[in-house]
């Protein structure tokens, strides 16, 4: 007999007639999984959530911020409200991240990515490792100070033809992001891109290490549901 986490469980039936072809009974004891395939990956995902959250539970229990990561949990639906309401009650930060460990195991919508975007959205990307599969390293970008560049202008060249463009315009510094073709050896910007004030610039350099961590989550894999930043306005 195997059985699985959610406690479905599947029977082996032997038989002697070459004629006979079926191989076992499936039960569906929770009611989530018509099929035994389903409980299989459900099983191997929690397990592997478990296993993870065993090795990364000391540092966890010290430094998780519990509440702001409870947030962004309860937000993607990985833990309820009324979990989120007990561990408000929870006065203790050892036994709240202990609570919070042990709901996020236990969860039917829980993953790592999940949790692994929740650290980011709170700010807690240093922990990132510890429930990593691969150990990422921190690659420090620099600072292109583009805010110095009132006066004329400062082109930075991203990728191909995309350039970060810092440029004076009746008195505002804009800063434009965008795809500029080249003419007679001069380079001229075309409608692919965006424009920034400064104001919105800076709000976008705040968002730096969220996206940078979330720029590294996708190169490790990870499947990244469409996250928007409000710079202010419609932008």
């Amino acid at each position: 007999m195997t059985t699985y986490r959610c406690g479905c469980f599947s029977v082996a039936i032997t038989h002697d007639s070459f004629n006979y072809d079926v191989e076992g009974e499936y039960n569906n004891i929770c009611g989530r999984h018509s099929s035994e395939q389903s409980a299989k990956e459900d099983h191997l995902r929690q397990t592997k959530i478990e296993d993870m959250m065993e090795k990364a539970r000391d540092v966890l229990t010290r430094k998780m911020d519990t509440d702001r990561v409870a947030l962004h949990l309860r937000n993607r639906k990985v833990i309820s409200p009324e979990q989120m309401d007990k561990l408000s009650e929870c006065k203790s930060k050892f036994l709240k991240n202990q609570m919070l460990i042990k709901m996020i195991i236990e969860s039917e919508n829980s993953s790592l990515h999940q949790l692994r975007m929740a650290l980011v959205k709170a700010g807690q990307t240093n922990l990132l490792e510890h429930i990593s599969e691969k150990q990422q390293k921190t690659q420090i970008d620099e600072d292109n100070d583009l805010d110095k560049a009132a006066i004329g202008r400062c082109m930075i060249e991203l990728q191909g033809d995309c350039h970060v463009v810092a440029k004076d315009h009746k008195g505002q510094v804009y800063i434009n992001i965008r795809n500029y073709q080249t003419l007679d050896g001069k380079k001229y910007p075309t409608k692919q891109g965006v424009s920034l004030t400064l104001s919105r610039w800076q709000m976008l350099r705040k968002q730096k290490d969220f996206i940078n961590n979330v720029f590294k989550l996708c190169l490790a894999g990870e499947q990244i549901d469409e996250e928007l930043i409000h710079l202010g306005g419609g932008v």
